[in-house]
C-alpha cells in the first residue's frame, strides 16, 4: 500500500468515525476539511469522494443538502 493510499484511508476512517458508515449525503467541504488534516491533495479529495460514492453516499456541495434534505434532488 503506498503512502497516498494509507492518508486516503485515514481520512475516510475519521470520516465514518464522526458520521458512522451509513452516510446518506455528505458535503465535499468535510471531506476538503478532514483531507486537508492528511496533506490530501484535489486528486485524493476526489478518490475519497468516489469511495465514499461506490459505499452509497451522494457527495454534494454545501448549496445542494437543503434541496436533498427537502426531497428537491
Amino acid at each position: 500500500m503506498k503512502t497516498n493510499d494509507i492518508e486516503i484511508m485515514a481520512c475516510i476512517d475519521e470520516i465514518y468515525e464522526h458520521y458512522g458508515t451509513d452516510i446518506d449525503v455528505i458535503d465535499y467541504g468535510i471531506i476538503t476539511s478532514i483531507g486537508k488534516k492528511y496533506g490530501l491533495s484535489k486528486k485524493q479529495k476526489d478518490e475519497v469522494a468516489k469511495i465514499l460514492k461506490s459505499n452509497g453516499a451522494k457527495v454534494v456541495f454545501e448549496s445542494k443538502i437543503t434541496k436533498y434534505l427537502s426531497g428537491d434532488v
